[in-house]
């Protein structure tokens, strides 16, 4: 419906209003090295920790990673061999999950960090911890800010998910295509992290996005609106003391 020629013509001058404002400016940025958050919710019936200290691994674990995402996809090659016909779910997302991969936001004036406000999958409760971050260097990030720059991290790291998101990506194209995925673990020989923009949130996610190098097509799914990878722990440091943030009257407060 958004698609029709009609629509667009309505909305246009809409986004285009949007686009204009002061406060959008931002939508379009790298990411904000000297103001990045990692957040931790709490689960609705338990309770924070006495330590306030983040639990992060030494290794990101992307060997273990890529190790995860084979074995899925020898697994759905098996069953679509016994059950052509069975459209079996799996893992949607093409982050690099699961792993110790930190993902960071950027805070605004009024928001602990954004990803309390702009979550795709949020599981949380009522209580969030931010903690601040600090990036120890100048970082290598590659920036995806358009359908263009996702297809060219995958056509330059590709990894082949034919099997595994043949079901689920399926759903959310409407297209069957030899699927791929950027393999985190050569990413990270070049580069520290990933960042997408908010209008690259905007612009990418849920689509069929055609490969150059490669046969075949890829979709950025399970991202958060400027989310950053980072795929190097010794880069990005979280500081051991966070605010605490509470949901209240529809809005996140600080405690």
């Amino acid at each position: 419906m958004f698609a029709t020629p009609e629509t667009v013509a309505a909305l246009h001058p809409v986004a285009a209003t949007v686009l204009e404002s002061p406060l959008t400016r931002w939508w379009a940025e790298p990411v904000d090295l000297d103001n990045q958050r990692m957040i931790g919710q709490l689960p609705p019936d338990e309770e924070w920790p006495e330590s306030t200290l983040p639990y992060r691994s030494t290794a990101v674990g992307l060997d273990q990673w890529r190790d995860h995402v084979l074995t899925m996809e020898a697994r759905f090659r098996t069953s679509r061999a016994e059950r052509p016909d069975n459209a079996i779910s799996g893992e949607w997302w093409s982050t690099p999950l699961p792993s110790a991969a930190l993902e960071t936001s950027r805070a605004l004036d009024d928001v602990g960090a954004l990803e309390l406000l702009l979550e795709e999958d949020s599981f949380g409760g009522d209580e969030a911890r931010v903690w601040p971050v600090t990036v120890r260097r100048t970082p290598r990030v590659y920036e995806i800010t358009n359908p263009t720059d996702w297809a060219r991290l995958v056509d330059a790291y590709p990894l082949a998910v034919v099997e595994s998101k043949r079901s689920d990506w399926f759903h959310t194209t409407g297209e069957y295509h030899d699927w791929f995925i950027p393999d985190w673990t050569a990413v990270a020989d070049d580069y520290d992290a990933v960042h997408l923009t908010l209008h690259g949130y905007l612009t990418t996610p849920g689509l069929a996005i055609p490969l150059a190098d490669n046969n075949g097509a890829t979709v950025l799914a399970g991202w958060n609106p400027d989310a950053t990878w980072w795929l190097n722990n010794d880069v990005a440091h979280v500081d051991d003391e966070p605010a605490l943030w509470r949901w209240c009257d529809d809005h996140w407060v600080r405690a």
